[in-house]
């Protein structure tokens, strides 16, 4: 049975919930809504879509999976959860004719059960009015800006396609990641990139010592504060720079199903997503994938030298920068290091990569991202290039095509097209790891860990 957890969450963002300890309660903080960024003019709608978003994401967080394992090799089946939030909105009304498109895009995304219900907004925080226009034009590609290497080689990859001027869309949750991101604008600023740049810095305050750390809804935050100032620029659209391969995410093994792989900007969560807010503002709203039948090495080739440049600035570890000496160092064997390393040798060759990698094993990183990349790319090589193999590994791989075809490709070569795109991954894997495959070593500390044991056993 699937543990259930229930939520209240009011115009100030304090969430309560009742548990074997009694009421607790946390504050779940969104700056954008009662400070908007940059003086924009948010208005209800802006509001009460980033106050679902910081609800869902809260219940997301402290609603802890059970079952399964809660080692990087994924998890069974039981880490499904029933969740059910009551949230304080300012037009309760008319979310409330649309919390079903809510709930859709959040049971995609995290495989859980959401019930969500709207109430009357009766007290919220102060809201601070800029007293002058906002500075940011709106002539302007909206696009999400991670901080990684997609997102700033998409950046730079549209501006030599002739988009003049983009506004980069950022959510942080710490001062170390808005560092990262700042870098990472900040070069393609150094490249003639012309942009604007909004940070938007979400917290949840006052938790309890443990949270969920799978934190599978974090797409619907990120889609809701891009879409927020979008719809704030009065542009109906926001642009994801993500590659095709990276946004559907296949499986890394078999062992994975659903919403384990992650599917933040995965087409079925942007086809839900184009359908709610559509719904919402009452016009069409598109979420455009421009590269969505590129590689991410195809998508580095597209920019050139400035590959380089970009790599130096901008992050894709799964460790994340934090608690590192130096936040631009790379594990080099997860997962997301394996998938960019693959890239830029792709684009560059793996000696002009300038990503200083550890490749070390130790006690809380092995090799299992580097060995099922590999396992994966091999896969994929043998079923090429057909499409009903590619959906037998992964069923939701069908979105993509779904994607591409409701933005105008005739359907039939929308598969073909994706089918074309893996066939051209696997080959980049292959080529990767008969050329540069890293060799990870164990590090000093997990060998000193292991002698120390076996001589207390001995």
């Amino acid at each position: 049975m699937r543990p259930s957890f229930e939520y209240v969450v009011d115009g100030f963002g304090f969430v309560r919930w009742n548990s074997p300890k009694g009421l607790l309660s946390a504050r779940v903080e969104i700056d954008a809504i009662s400070s908007p960024p940059h003086g924009l003019p948010f208005g209800p709608f802006e509001r009460d879509l980033l106050r679902i978003a910081r609800a869902a994401t809260a219940a997301d967080r402290l609603s802890l999976r059970q079952g399964g394992s809660r080692s990087y090799y994924g998890r069974d089946l039981t880490w499904q959860r029933s969740i059910r939030i009551s949230v304080a909105l300012e037009e309760a009304s008319r979310w409330s004719a649309l919390i079903g498109r809510v709930e859709e895009v959040l049971r995609f995304l995290t495989d859980d059960e959401w019930e969500l219900a709207c109430l009357q907004l009766v007290k919220r925080e102060a809201l601070q009015a800029s007293l002058a226009p906002s500075p940011l034009t709106r002539d302007t590609e909206v696009a999400l800006f991670s901080g990684g290497l997609d997102s700033a080689a998409g950046a730079a990859a549209r501006a030599r396609r002739g988009v003049r001027h983009q506004t980069a869309v950022s959510i942080y949750g710490t001062a170390v990641r808005q560092v990262a991101q700042a870098g990472g604008v900040a070069c393609l600023r150094k490249l003639g990139v012309p942009m604007s740049w909004v940070g938007v810095a979400t917290r949840l305050r006052g938790r309890p010592t443990e949270l969920e750390t799978s934190f599978r809804s974090r797409g619907f935050l990120f889609l809701s504060v891009g879409a927020a100032i979008a719809a704030a620029l009065d542009r109906q659209a926001l642009y994801v720079y993500e590659t095709g391969v990276g946004a559907v995410n296949l499986p890394l093994t078999h062992a994975q199903v659903g919403a384990e792989a992650a599917r933040a900007t995965h087409p079925g969560t942007l086809l839900k997503m184009e359908g709610l807010l559509s719904a919402a503002t009452e016009r069409p709203f598109t979420i455009n994938l421009p590269f969505g039948l590129l590689t991410k090495g195809e998508l580095c080739r597209n920019v050139g030298s400035a590959a380089v440049d970009l790599a130096r600035s901008c992050s894709s570890c799964d460790e994340g920068e934090g608690h590192k000496t130096d936040p631009s160092e790379h594990c080099g064997i997860c997962s997301s290091c394996v998938f960019r390393r693959i890239a830029l040798a792709t684009a560059l060759g793996a000696a002009a990569d300038p990503t200083c990698y550890r490749d070390q094993i130790s006690a809380t990183r092995d090799d299992y991202g580097l060995v099922a990349l590999e396992r994966q790319g091999i896969e994929l090589a043998g079923i090429a290039p057909r499409y009903s193999a590619l959906l037998d590994i992964d069923p939701e791989t069908r979105h993509l095509a779904d994607y591409l075809a409701s933005h105008g490709l005739p359907y039939s070569e929308a598969e073909d097209q994706v089918s074309q795109l893996f066939r051209r991954y696997a080959a980049e894997v292959a080529a990767f790891m008969a050329s540069a495959r890293p060799t990870p070593v164990w590090s000093v500390r997990r060998m000193e860990e292991d002698h120390a044991l076996f001589s207390a056993v001995g």
